[in-house]
């Protein structure tokens, strides 16, 4: 039901821009051409059989109207209808379909050659259909393919084929947002791959580390991508590389990354990528507002607008209107921020959505996947427990053979439940980590996660600022129009603060109606206008759907490590002393913690 939230229009542009950049890529390096030449012999020798598939997907990459002609050769062979040649023909056209954009052709290819019987052709089906997986949004389907592929690795020896399908598993989980898979299988690809590839490789290495670890980068690392990517003359891949580079040292080194995208402007718009530009633009147009420069922010946010407004619906999109929401308010024109802000909250929520499709289809693969492996588990204890069956009835009057036998069949059920067992017990913790209702984190994963912050902004000398909320009058909300009300009211809530939170804010339901959010890197008056955000957001949330008419508020708390120090449990303390006083000044409003509302508190709390 939620792959149907999201609007057609927003599936088409996405796969526009996924099927340009891949286009792109494919054809951006032109490599040396070699003779394509048949030969029946071919699928005699595997070694072979692999050198004419990659000199095919030379002539594919560089000629994609020669390629069709050689399909067009190999259907009039006089072994066209054996079933060898005629998987190959195959094979081919799924290609040519993939690359024609016609999805639904190529996939009922690559779903026939799943079952060949030719090792290299299978392979070739599984790689090609995982990456198209990636591209038609078929986030289960991408995934019982990897789950399937995995099986043959250790059976392959040849590295240009090891090099090609880690980094078709590291592109898709980078698409799906498991950037910790992405960036396993992209160290992978770096080992396997040549000088050519490595340019590739680096770049899935970067942007996994990217989007785990936001806060901590190694330059040497895009030193090594970008002279891979100058070798290998991929000017794309290099300035993706330099943009993510800077999109990461955002609120960390404004200088070096606004040093960084300027240096390499010329050279990305020479590439006329709208999607890389557009990033490129609002990254500027960000880095330019974090240094109080508003009129060249301004320019950007513009400049982003008129380059990405065609890519609807997308997270660069949503980006860009945040950005002249923030521009538009800077020099007072609230009304044309607010008409920004909108535009920005709708977007982000379809994104958001896209984000739950792809962890529900996540979750499902990995149970499905869970199910056909105990099944294959549960199949080789029936095998074992019948051969144990047959050797005690073959062996009834040998007493010590049957004590073996009974002992070995205790044995293989007691380490089948231990697995079993073991298994429960890691997806039980991966699931006490999120609050059940709203999917944020709950409190146990927040101090998990916000000591680890605070310890690593303590050491860099950065500032963090926590903010605690109460929903004004939960209680009511819940006595007088049901508690289903109140719990799609805690959900709507949650959708509304995250968007307007940061990709490296922690946000967690800590209490019924309480809620926290940690904000690293980040000054008092910074984290003040987030909360401005939170409480206009919080105030445009439409009840209709609950069939009544009532308005949702929260009484915010803010702390700040200056004045507390960089221990969770007193920010989380302070925070609440500070959201005890908004209630009590009337509610739905905010209160800064110090050494005045310290006394405050006291003195209101000893008299109540």
């Amino acid at each position: 039901m939620m792959v149907e939230v999201l609007n057609k229009k927003h599936k088409q542009q996405g796969l526009k821009a996924l099927a340009v950049y891949f286009l792109f890529i494919l054809f951006v390096i032109s490599p040396q051409l070699y003779a394509l030449e048949f030969d029946q012999s071919l699928f005699e020798n595997e070694r072979e059989l692999e050198r004419y598939f990659e000199q095919a997907d030379q002539l594919r990459r560089a000629d994609l109207a020669t390629f069709h002609e050689h399909i067009d050769e190999l259907i009039k062979h006089p072994d066209a209808n054996k079933t060898n040649l005629k998987q190959l023909i195959q094979l081919h056209e799924a290609y040519y379909a993939a690359m024609q954009g016609n999805y639904p052709r190529a996939f009922e290819l690559t779903d026939r050659l799943s079952a060949s019987e030719q090792r290299p052709m299978r392979i070739r089906a599984l790689t090609l259909a995982i990456n198209m997986s990636a591209f038609d949004r078929k986030w289960s389907k991408g995934l019982q393919h990897i789950y399937t592929l995995e099986n043959f690795l250790s059976a392959i020896s040849s590295r240009s084929q090891l090099n090609r399908i880690y980094s078709v598993f590291s592109t898709f989980y980078l698409q799906l947002g498991k950037y910790q898979q992405s960036l396993k299988y992209a160290e992978k690809e770096l080992e396997y791959s040549n000088d050519y590839d490595k340019c590739n490789a680096y770049q899935n290495n970067i942007n996994a580390i990217i989007k785990l670890e936001t806060l901590r980068f190694e330059d040497h690392l895009v030193q090594k991508a970008l002279n891979s990517c100058e070798y290998a003359e991929d000017e794309l891949s290099y300035s993706l590389i330099i943009e993510l580079v800077a999109r990461s040292l955002m609120n960390i080194d404004d200088k070096s990354a606004l040093d960084r995208l300027l240096l390499n402007l010329d050279r990305i718009k020479s590439i006329n990528y709208p999607l890389l530009s557009a990033d490129t633009y609002a990254t500027l147009s960000a880095l330019y507002g974090n240094i109080n420069k508003v009129d060249e922010a301004a320019w950007y946010a513009k400049k982003a607008f008129e380059t990405g407004k065609h890519l609807s619906n997308t997270k660069t999109l949503a980006r860009i209107h945040k950005l002249l929401s923030q521009s538009e308010s800077r020099t007072g024109n609230s009304e044309q921020a607010l008409v920004h802000f909108k535009e920005y909250n709708r977007i982000n929520s379809l994104v958001l959505d896209e984000a739950q499709v792809k962890a529900i289809a996540y979750q499902s693969a990995q149970l499905n996947n869970l199910q056909q492996q105990n099944e294959i588990l549960r199949l080789r204890q029936s095998n074992l427990l019948l051969q144990s069956n047959e050797k005690l009835a073959l062996a009834r009057t040998q007493k010590s053979n049957i004590a073996a036998g009974a002992l070995l069949l205790i044995v293989s059920i007691l380490v089948f439940a231990i697995y079993r067992i073991r298994k429960a017990q890691k997806e039980l913790k991966q699931v006490s980590y999120f609050d059940h209702l709203t999917g944020i984190y709950n409190r146990r994963r927040f101090l998990q996660l916000g000591k680890k912050c605070l310890s690593f902004c303590d050491m860099k000398g950065l500032n963090v600022v926590c903010v605690v909320f109460d929903i004004d009058l939960f209680k009511k909300i819940n006595d007088q129009y049901s508690h289903a009300t109140g719990d799609w009211a805690l959900v709507e809530v949650c959708k509304a603060i995250t968007a307007c939170l940061r990709n490296e804010d922690i946000f967690a339901r800590i209490g019924v109606e309480e809620f926290i959010v940690l904000l690293p890197n980040t000054d008092q008056k910074t984290a003040e206008s987030l909360v401005q955000s939170m409480m206009y957001g919080l105030s445009k949330i439409n009840t209709q759907p609950t069939g009544h008419e009532f308005t949702i508020t929260a009484s915010f708390g803010i702390v700040t490590s200056d004045s507390t120090g960089y221990e969770v449990d007193k920010l989380m303390d302070n925070a609440d002393k500070a959201v005890y006083l908004s209630k009590l000044a009337g509610r739905n409003q905010y209160t800064h913690y110090s050494i005045m509302t310290q006394k405050q508190y006291v003195k209101l709390h000893q008299l109540s």
